[in-house]
């Protein structure tokens, strides 16, 4: 069973990332072009820019946190926190993904669970998603790699293996401890 989620996950995810066509080069141009500015024009509120998220990058975060670490080129199969998951890369587009199954859709317990998944996305999820693809519903999280720092990855495996573990009860990306805020168990 295992390896049939990691089957279905790792096809979901690649599918996704090949078919986004999302790329951040015009917004990555904009900065490299701000940086042409004379100094006494250049925004210095903000911060230094750290250092894009790479492959290599995400390599070395996983084999520090992670269980069960497989690696096939820009895909990333494991277990954390006891939850099945996939790290999907393509550095090209400048995206990544985490992505984690719950449950096939056909076996929720109410088509209206669909809509808490959706309320909760709002109020709770974090920066982790609820998503559906391919009559599954995973926890998910996506973001560009350019601006992804490695505090910001580490959250990010935490809210996804936090919305599977909650799923149907707090369906939170944080470690909620009270009852049951959907009315839903």
């Amino acid at each position: 069973m295992k390896n049939l989620w990691i089957a279905v996950v790792a096809a979901a995810a690649l599918a996704a990332c090949a078919t986004s066509g999302v790329s951040n080069a015009d917004d990555r141009a904009k900065r490299g072009a701000e940086q042409d500015l004379p100094f006494a024009v250049q925004k210095s509120a903000e911060p230094a820019e750290a250092e894009s998220m790479t492959n290599d990058a995400i390599d070395e975060i996983l084999r520090a946190e992670v269980e069960a670490l497989e690696r096939q080129g820009p895909v990333w199969m494991f277990e954390y926190n006891g939850i099945v998951m996939v790290v999907v890369s393509d550095e090209s587009s400048d995206r990544m993904r985490i992505v984690a199954p719950i449950v096939p859709v056909e076996e929720l317990p109410d088509a209206r669970l669909l809509f808490v998944l959706m309320e909760a996305n709002f109020h709770t999820a974090l920066d982790a998603r609820y998503a559906t693809s391919d009559g599954v519903v995973y926890s998910t999280f996506i973001h560009p790699l350019s601006s992804l720092t490695g505090e910001d990855f580490r959250s990010a495996l935490d809210q996804v293996s936090n919305l599977v573990l909650t799923f149907g009860t707090t369906f939170s990306g944080a470690r909620i401890e009270h009852a049951d805020i959907w009315g839903y168990e």
